[in-house]
């Protein structure tokens, strides 16, 4: 993941919104979309942590694991 700033995770938002993919995802998007319009507005370190996570998953894909080679039981 980077280190997108609010303001970069903003540009892209309504594609976010749009790729957003479950229930609370889409309500988080809308919330943060609405809030974002009051120009006094800055995200908390938790939504914003969320929004670069959603704005990268919209370049990259969602992020899973790595299983390291030699983890797991093999005979």
């Amino acid at each position: 993941m980077t280190g997108r700033c609010s303001d970069e995770c903003l540009i892209f938002w309504d594609a976010v919104q749009k790729a957003a993919r479950n229930r609370w995802e889409q309500q988080f998007a809308s919330e943060i979309a609405a809030k974002a319009e009051k120009p006094w507005w800055r995200p908390s370190a938790k939504q914003l942590s969320i929004m670069q996570r959603m704005t990268d998953e919209l370049f990259y894909g969602p992020q899973h694991e790595l299983i390291e080679e030699g983890d797991g039981n093999r005979a």
